[in-house]
């Protein structure tokens, strides 16, 4: 068995907008988004839930995810 479920559980930086696809929000910081990104696009993750919307369910669902600066 694997120590690792592949889940990742977001607060409001991630949402689902429709049609299921992930956005990440944008904050004051650009830096701090642009090195949040980069850290949700290399994990292995299956599983995401956001902070508001549906969960996915998809392989590295954070690689697609759009941004909103």
């Amino acid at each position: 068995m694997l120590p690792f479920s592949y889940e990742l559980l977001c607060g409001d930086t991630v949402i689902t907008i429709e049609g299921g696809a992930p956005l990440l929000r944008g904050v004051a910081n650009r830096r701090q988004l642009e090195e949040t990104v980069g850290t949700l696009r290399s994990l292995d993750v299956n599983y995401l839930y956001p902070g508001h919307g549906r969960p996915i369910l998809a392989k590295r669902p954070p690689e697609n995810a759009s941004v909103e600066w």
